[in-house]
């Protein structure tokens, strides 16, 4: 499994960055230290990428165990999140909005991908 990011969506990301900060792309599933939601039956995917500090501790975020190399370094996914994916997946600037899209060869997999920050006291 592939994710590359666009040099437009790079920027934006990069801009959001703080140093020592994982990234995770994490698909609300209901489980893990960042839910904000209760799970929902619902066909669309809720991807967002999470900007988590470094003050959080790594064990908390073991359920994102699969690493997918990126340009601008490893981004961090739970397994249940990559049955979403498709084999080849890109962060895109989408032109008209701005909004950051995750896309593959099949399509929009999600139409707008939030960046939020996670802190220590974010964790529920």
């Amino acid at each position: 499994m592939e994710l590359s990011i666009s040099s437009e969506a790079q920027a934006v990301i990069q801009a959001k960055l703080k140093t020592g900060d994982r990234l995770l792309l994490d698909n609300e599933d209901g489980y893990g230290p960042f839910v904000d939601h209760a799970v929902s039956c619902q066909l669309n995917s809720g991807f967002r990428l999470l900007l988590v500090s470094e003050a959080i501790d790594a064990e908390l975020l073991a359920d994102y165990s699969i690493q997918l190399p990126t340009e601008i370094g490893p981004v961090f996914v739970k397994p249940s999140g990559t049955f979403l994916l498709d084999a080849v997946n890109r962060l895109m600037i989408e032109p008209s909005y701005k909004r950051l899209q995750l896309k593959s060869d099949g399509g929009i997999l999600s139409p707008n991908i939030p960046i939020i920050r996670k802190e220590r006291e974010d964790i529920g």
